[in-house]
C-alpha cells in the first residue's frame, strides 16, 4: 500500500470526500423534514438505497484517508491497512427498473462518489 508522502493527492481527496459527504448529508436532512407526498415506496427505496451506497463510499474514502495518515505517523504498517481496510462490494450502476426512478441529482452524486472512490482505491492497490 502506498504511503501519503508517495502520494500527494490524499488531502485532496479527503476534502473532496468530506465535501460530498456535507452535500449528501444535506439533502438527506431536507428529504426527512419534507412530508411524504411521493406515493411510489419503489422510488424512496431506490433513492434511499442509493444514498447508502454514496454514504458506504464516502465512508470508506475517509477510512482510507485516516489510515494513511496513521501510515504516515507510523502508527500502522501498509499491511495492516490492507487488512483492515478491504474493497467495498457496491453494484456499479442501478438495474434498469431502478435507474428511470433515481434523480438527477442522486445520479450526479453517485457517480462522483463513484470516481472518488475509484481513485482512492487505485492508490490503495
Amino acid at each position: 500500500m502506498a504511503t501519503v508522502t508517495e502520494f500527494p493527492f490524499v488531502e485532496q481527496i479527503e476534502d473532496e470526500a468530506m465535501a460530498l459527504l456535507l452535500e449528501a448529508r444535506g439533502v438527506l436532512t431536507e428529504e426527512a423534514a419534507r412530508p411524504d407526498t411521493d406515493s411510489d415506496e419503489l422510488g424512496r427505496w431506490v433513492a434511499a438505497h442509493r444514498n447508502f451506497e454514496v454514504t458506504a463510499r464516502l465512508s470508506w474514502v475517509v477510512a482510507w484517508v485516516f489510515f494513511q495518515k496513521a501510515v504516515r505517523a507510523g502508527e500502522l504498517t501498509s499491511d495492516e491497512v490492507r487488512a483492515r481496510l478491504p474493497a467495498l462490494e457496491l453494484p456499479r450502476q442501478p438495474n434498469p427498473g431502478e435507474a428511470s426512478k433515481i434523480p438527477e441529482d442522486l445520479q450526479d452524486r453517485l457517480n462522483r462518489s463513484r470516481a472518488l472512490y475509484d481513485r482512492a482505491s487505485g492508490l490503495a492497490s
